[in-house]
């Protein structure tokens, strides 16, 4: 019997036998000598030292807990721990329990005794470094007696610091807690990541069991997963603080009954703060297969006959005929035809996932009992095309994993025929038909438009209107197209050629006034001889009404023409006057007012030539069939002249520039099968206009006779600027420039007779022209609607003018003693179809 060493380590005991001097056998064992097997007077101590986190953020708080065991069976006594913590590490506090702690970063806790058998534990709460890298902490313990394994007296833990840390959790479920083997589940799997940085280059790991069968993977769109055998790996280039992803693998059971269990596992380049939560695991209960049978029928509901662009319904009645229940019924749908998108609404016992022109729907139960009816309604829009169409093909069946007796009523076709859009040809023969002769000539002229128009954008063209008008046209409704096409057409526009024609009328008229006035003689001074005021067909000189405003001493020392001796000549004349016009088959009627101003300066170069500038406004406003306005205003500058060759034979020619503008509102008010259309266009444009004119007259003398022959010519030139309404949607027009010429030949002849009175003399006075158009032709004005292809045009029709009409006057002067004159006329256009103006002029004279 011997006693052990009083150390630690390996003895080698050998014992050697000697016969008689000689070697003989020897043996020899090697025997460990183990702490505590020494002296049983000595304690064996230990310390163990562990970190609550493993990665860390900067400044992030954690703890280290010192675990102090007495392991020997004396009582240890005079127990030091000592712990330094590395350079970085902020103390925030110890926790002491029982041990007396100096609370420095260089600490030292004492403990007087700790019994056999007995741990006693210190928590060091600290803060995290602000830089990366790897920390080790150590921390050791010593006792005043000789501990018998001093090997164990120390511990150490490390820590890594990152500057972004995530904390990553997957959590996996299986869609159902119990499958029949055969039957299709998924594998549903959520990360989120709960910070507090974003995690980069997320990794999902999924090994697949053995008893399940992958079929598909369906994941959110920025998680890109790749399937190689039982091996699915997923991968997301980041994931954000707080969000999540979610992955589904479909398959099928196929282990014939049992548990399948499956585990998912994430990690991220961007360290986890915590791997306990980077692997989940979900189980499954699969049951055996048990021989039931479910009859499953489908059948299909739908319109017969729709037009291309419209939308067809489609209802499948799905129907569970027994006598079993039908485990996970699965209904397929499938479509053809030009279709532009589906809507699907189901019985909420069916769960429905549209892809493209597909339909899958999953029984949200676990079975379809027997007997259950439900039903799916597919609502298809088919897609806007023009001339072209595709009937719909609706392909339809129910399956289950339940056995069905009943094959052929698990599947139903259905089919709607689809109609294209009408042609052009279609469009008009049916609105021909519905017109039956109503209408003028430009309804007829704008249902070929409207045709063209809405044959190339059926379901956009008159803000959509076009299948409403093509159905009324089908339904017989002639009063309502009559009333559409006059409404949409902007025959107002035809309204603006007029209006520079009166325009320019209404200028040469002032300005041929005073031409008339200096060739009389008078002239000189300011005049306002030619201030007219005029209603239909009467008209009355201003500058009388001013004179027999005057006293009988104020007459007595004026004169109406307040004609001074001078060379120069100064002149206001005017125009304000009211009418209409008679509408024709092309051309709207309408009513108008408007006034024209012209002041201008003339010089007497000699007693037989004088020459002028004028300047002269005009306003002219019309009101069209009340349902539109037009309002043209103008600027002129005029330059005149006039020129006796001989005592009997003058010249007066004249040249204009003016600027008209147009501003232009037309009403557009129809119904059209129940849709009110409430609509006003506006636009405006501007023009310019040239013109010149010359006349000329020669005076004869015979017998009291006055005979004067005259002839002229009177050309305006009009270039009107394209322009694009506003206000009226799809009803809006963009006009084309238009260009316009007027070129009037006259010859005419004025007679007078001069007749002595007892107190004065009176003379008759008649006067005819015979007026020809030379260039003012019937015009197309090429306007398109706002929206329509640019080569769509629209035509709006004008009339062609009268080529040949007259105008012929009659009157009588008086001259009474003294210089004494009053005059009337009366002048009446000849011969111009629905339109008719007669003008009177009343004048004075009085010489001082």
């Amino acid at each position: 019997n011997v006693s052990s060493p009083a150390f630690v380590g390996n003895v080698n005991t050998v014992v050697q036998a000697n016969i008689q001097g000689q070697l003989g056998q020897t043996a020899s064992e090697m025997t460990t000598i183990i702490p505590g097997s020494g002296n049983v007077t000595d304690p064996d101590v230990s310390i163990t030292k562990n970190a609550s986190e493993n990665i860390l953020s900067f400044g992030q708080p954690f703890g280290y807990t010192l675990t102090v065991k007495n392991n020997s069976t004396v009582v240890a006594t005079g127990l030091s721990v000592q712990d330094n913590l590395p350079a970085g590490l902020i103390l925030e506090s110890i926790d002491a329990g029982e041990w007396s702690c100096n609370n420095s970063s260089n600490m030292v806790c004492t403990l007087a005794q700790l019994n056999p058998g007995r741990s006693s534990t210190i928590v060091v709460n600290v803060f995290a470094p602000s830089q990366k890298g790897t920390i080790s902490n150590t921390a050791q313990v010593s006792i005043n007696e000789t501990d018998a394994n001093p090997a164990n007296n120390s511990s150490q833990a490390n820590v890594t610091v990152s500057s972004i840390v995530a904390d990553l959790e997957i959590i996996k479920t299986a869609s159902i807690d119990t499958v029949t083997s055969g039957e299709e589940f998924s594998w549903d799997i959520e990360v989120v990541n709960h910070g507090p940085d974003s995690a980069d280059l997320v990794v999902i790991d999924d090994q697949l069991p053995a008893g399940f069968e992958l079929s598909n993977i369906v994941s959110d769109s920025d998680v890109k997963c790749l399937a190689i055998g039982t091996d699915i790996n997923c991968e997301m280039l980041s994931l954000e603080v707080e969000k999540s992803r979610v992955i589904k693998l479909f398959g099928i059971a196929t282990l014939s009954s049992g548990v399948i269990d499956n585990i998912a596992e994430v990690k991220a380049e961007t360290s986890d703060i915590d791997n306990s939560n980077n692997t989940s695991m979900a189980s499954i209960v699969v049951r055996e297969i048990q021989n039931k049978n479910a009859d499953l029928s489908v059948a299909i509901q739908s319109d017969s006959r729709i037009h291309q662009g419209e939308a067809s319904q489609f209802q499948l009645q799905l129907t569970n005929h027994g006598p079993d229940e039908a485990l996970q019924p699965t209904v397929n749908i499938q479509l053809t035809g030009l279709i532009d998108r589906l809507s699907v609404t189901s019985s909420p016992v069916w769960n429905c996932e549209t892809t493209d022109t597909n339909v899958i729907c999953q029984f949200i139960e676990a079975t379809m009992p027997a007997g259950s009816a439900s039903s799916i309604t597919v609502r298809t829009f088919t897609r806007e095309v023009v001339l072209d169409s595709e009937n719909l093909v609706m392909n339809a069946s129910i399956a289950s994993t339940t056995n069905d007796p009943v094959a052929a009523n698990n599947t139903a076709t259905s089919q709607v025929g689809v109609d294209s859009t009408p042609t052009r040809d279609n469009i008009l023969d049916a609105m021909r038909s519905a017109l039956a002769g109503r209408g003028n000539t430009q309804v007829n002229r704008a249902i070929r438009n409207v045709s063209s128009y809405c044959e190339r954008k059926f379901f956009n063209a008159l803000d959509g209107l076009c299948r409403d008008l093509y159905d009324a046209a089908l339904e017989g409704d002639g009063e309502t197209i009559s009333n559409v096409m006059e409404q949409i057409t902007p025959n107002e526009v035809i309204g603006q050629s007029t209006s520079v024609a009166e325009i320019a009328t209404a200028q040469f008229r002032n300005v041929g006034a005073r031409l008339s006035q200096l060739r009389g003689g008078g002239g000189a001074g300011f005049s306002t001889a030619g201030l007219n005021a005029r209603y239909g067909s009467g008209s009355l000189p201003l500058g009388m009404l001013a004179y027999l405003n005057k006293s009988e001493d104020d007459k007595e020392s004026s004169s109406i023409t307040d004609d001074f001796i001078s060379p120069w000549g100064f002149f206001v004349n005017g125009t304000i006057s009211m009418g209409e016009r008679d509408a024709t088959g092309r051309e709207l009627g309408f009513d108008f007012d408007s006034y024209g101003l012209t002041a201008g300066v003339d010089y007497r170069l000699d007693d037989k030539k004088v020459i002028g500038l004028a300047v002269g406004y005009a306003n002219f406003d019309s009101k069209i069939d009340k349902s539109a306005e037009l309002n043209s205003t103008s600027l002129t500058l005029t330059g005149y002249g006039s020129f006796y060759v001989n005592d009997n034979f003058y010249i007066d020619a004249r040249i204009s520039l003016s600027r008209p503008k147009f501003d232009q509102k037309r009403n557009i008010n129809f119904n059209l099968r129940g849709i009110d259309i409430q609509r006003t266009a506006v636009g405006s444009t501007t023009a310019n206009q040239y013109s010149v004119a010359m006349s000329a007259g020669y005076n004869f003398y015979r017998n009291a006779w006055n005979i004067t022959p005259n002839a002229s010519f009177n050309y305006v030139k009009t270039n009107i600027d394209g322009f694009e309404e506003t206000g009226a949607g799809g009803f809006n027009f963009t006009y084309s420039d238009q260009d316009l010429e007027s070129l009037v030949w006259s010859a005419g002849v004025k007679v007078s007779k001069a007749i002595s009175l007892k107190k004065g003399v009176i003379t008759p006075q008649f006067d005819f022209d015979y007026n020809y158009e030379g260039k003012n032709d019937g015009t197309e004005i090429e306007a398109r609607f706002t929206a329509a292809p640019i080569d769509e045009l629209f035509i709006i029709e004008t009339d062609s003018p009268d080529r040949v009409y007259g105008s012929a006057g009659l009157g009588f002067v008086y001259i009474a003693p003294n210089g004494k004159q009053a005059y009337i006329n009366y002048k009446s256009v000849l011969g111009l179809d629905g339109f008719s103006r007669g003008t009177f002029n009343l004048g004075a004279r009085f010489e001082f």
